[in-house]
Formats: structure tokens, sequence, C-alpha cells
């Protein structure tokens, strides 16, 4: 008798299993949805899917327009962004405590 509750209560608890990790994948998708959504106002750095940096210029319906740092502006679709992300900009500037280079040494 007790084998014929398990045939039973195997199959039950997969499902009930699959329906609980199906749920929660839907919750944190409509999280990050939302957290994207929050992120899209004009003026704020964002981060596409494809790794593209922009400043939101403009947010209508399902387009977006970003600004690139160099100015220009390209549409985008609002699903293809990821989220706010400030871009990391390397410094061109240089500095005097850098070592001279061994080429200039060997010109003088």
């Amino acid at each position: 008798m007790p084998q014929q509750y398990m045939i039973w209560l195997l199959p039950l608890f997969l499902i009930l299993a699959m329906w609980w990790m199906g749920r929660s994948a839907k919750k944190q998708q409509a999280r990050q949805e939302q957290e994207r959504d929050a992120a899209l106002v004009p003026g704020k750095w964002v981060v596409t899917i494809g790794g593209f940096y922009g400043r939101v210029v403009e947010v209508d319906g399902l387009t977006v327009t970003l600004e690139s740092p160099a100015g220009d502006e390209t549409l985008w679709a609002r699903r293809a962004i990821r989220g706010a992300e400030e871009p990391v900009f390397s410094s061109l500037e240089v500095t005097s405590d850098e070592p001279e280079s061994t080429t200039d040494k060997a010109a003088e």
C-alpha cells in the first residue's frame, strides 16, 4: 500500500516544484523590467544589452532615444536597455609622475 502512495506523490511533487520555479522566474523577470523602466528617465546614463552606453534623451512608448558621449542620438528598443549604469571613461591626461620613456633618452 505505501508504494502506491509514492507512485502518486512523486509526480505530484515534481509538478509542484516545476510550477514553483516557473513562478519565481516570472517574478524575477518582472522585477528586472520594473528596474529597467525606472531607469528610463531623461538625463540618466544607461547601458544596452549590446554594451552601448548612452544618456536617455526621450522615451516614446517602446522606443528610447539615447545620446552617445560624442553627441549622436540613436533610437533603441525599450527591451534592448539592460539598466542604469554610469560609463567608465578612461583618463587621457598624462601625469608628471610617469617615468620618461627610454626612446627619449636614446635620442639625446
